[in-house]
């Protein structure tokens, strides 16, 4: 795992969590009021975001990692090779001092996208402010994901 600023991120990467940061606007979380904003950069170049909707059955939320994806494909987009993730909102507390990670369902999910587009998925995750950034990839966060053997 890489840990820098977004300073020191490239323009593609700076791009790419400017793409989360601005999908937070369209999160839904009335409940606890944080708020996941991603962005997922496609081989193409397409950049496609998506943010977390909460519902008051919480094992019916969405998280954003799992919708950007979800939307990314819908648009014809599988060859998903980056994915930026930033936290926001009023309910966020500390965790907006710290770049969020993907949950254990969400990274599951995530083990499929190598499957799809044949590279391992590079995982961008981002603070608040945009002063702490981590890149790692899903082999990294979950090494040995349920999958077909």
């Amino acid at each position: 795992m890489e840990i820098t600023t977004y300073a020191n991120l490239n323009a593609e990467d700076q791009k790419l969590i400017d793409a989360a940061e601005a999908a937070l606007e369209r999160a839904y979380n009335p409940y606890s009021k944080i708020y996941i904003g991603t962005a997922v950069l496609d081989a193409s170049g397409k950049i496609t975001a998506a943010a977390n909707i909460a519902t008051a059955s919480s094992t019916s939320n969405l998280c954003a990692e799992r919708a950007v994806i979800a939307t990314a494909n819908a648009l014809g987009f599988r060859n998903s090779i980056k994915l930026a993730i930033i936290v926001g909102g009023d309910g966020a507390g500390s965790m907006a001092k710290n770049p969020v990670n993907p949950c254990g369902v969400c990274l599951q999910f995530l083990s499929e996208v190598p499957v799809m587009s044949g590279e391992d998925l590079e995982i961008i995750s981002s603070n608040a402010d945009k002063t702490k950034i981590e890149i790692s990839s899903v082999a990294e966060f979950l090494p040995f994901p349920y999958a077909k053997k």
